[in-house]
């Protein structure tokens, strides 16, 4: 069964406002009601998490990657992702950033490839907004596209 997981508003806000916020009071049957409404809609069991650490160290335990799994992060990158990659039984790995960039790039992943080739996973994320670069398809190296995955057009 695919497992979805969702992230709140955000760790700037306490429990109580975004229970008011995302449930207009928050009660149980408000928070299983968006839980089933997700679930049908996305065709699969759904977890609702406080914050996006706890979302992603969530994902990374339902990922079922053999324990101690290396999985590489931006250079440049919040500190909860490197313990989330950590608490989920894994071992992060730091992709340089491109020069002039806010991201890595894909001579940056090569090289940690190079250094890491048992690379399990690879965290791919939005430093302050800025969009980050695209992978998929990347012209002879790593595999097809993930499924459900859509490019950006330019």
């Amino acid at each position: 069964m695919k497992k979805a997981v969702f992230n709140s508003l955000g760790s700037n806000y306490s429990g109580r406002f975004m229970l008011k916020s995302a449930f207009g009071g928050g009660s149980r049957s408000d928070h299983k009601q968006l839980e089933t409404m997700l679930g049908q809609y996305y065709h699969g069991e759904v977890t609702l998490t406080y914050k996006g650490r706890e979302a992603l160290e969530l994902a990374l335990q339902l990922s079922e990657l053999p324990a101690g799994s290396p999985v590489g992060i931006c250079g440049f990158t919040c500190y909860v992702v490197y313990r989330a990659i950590e608490n989920a039984g894994y071992k992060p790995v730091f992709i340089d950033v491109a020069a002039g960039q806010m991201h890595f790039g894909l001579h940056e992943l090569k090289m940690v490839h190079t250094d890491h080739p048992k690379l399990a996973a690879i965290i791919v994320q939005n430093t302050l907004g800025y969009p980050a670069c695209q992978l998929y398809p990347p012209p002879g190296y790593g595999h097809k596209p993930p499924p459900g995955y859509v490019p950006r057009l330019q």
